[in-house]
C-alpha cells in the first residue's frame, strides 16, 4: 500500500511523494511551483513505471 504526501518548501515549490506505507520507502517524488492533480500524477507515473502497481492508495 503506498500513500502520497505534499509539502510546501521554504522557497515556495511543492514537494510530492508516494511512499510504501510500512516501510516509509519514497517510490517517486517531484518539487514542482503548484501541487496540482497533473503533477501528482505525473509522480504517480513515475513511481509506478519504477515499482510497478501498488495493491492500493492512500
Amino acid at each position: 500500500m503506498w500513500h502520497t504526501d505534499y509539502m510546501q518548501l521554504d522557497d515556495g515549490r511543492w514537494f510530492i511523494c508516494y511512499l510504501v506505507d510500512a516501510s516509509r520507502f519514497v517510490t517517486a517524488w517531484g518539487g514542482f511551483p503548484e501541487a496540482t492533480t497533473e503533477n501528482a500524477i505525473a509522480v504517480l507515473e513515475e513511481a509506478i513505471k519504477r515499482y510497478g502497481k501498488p495493491a492500493s492508495i492512500i
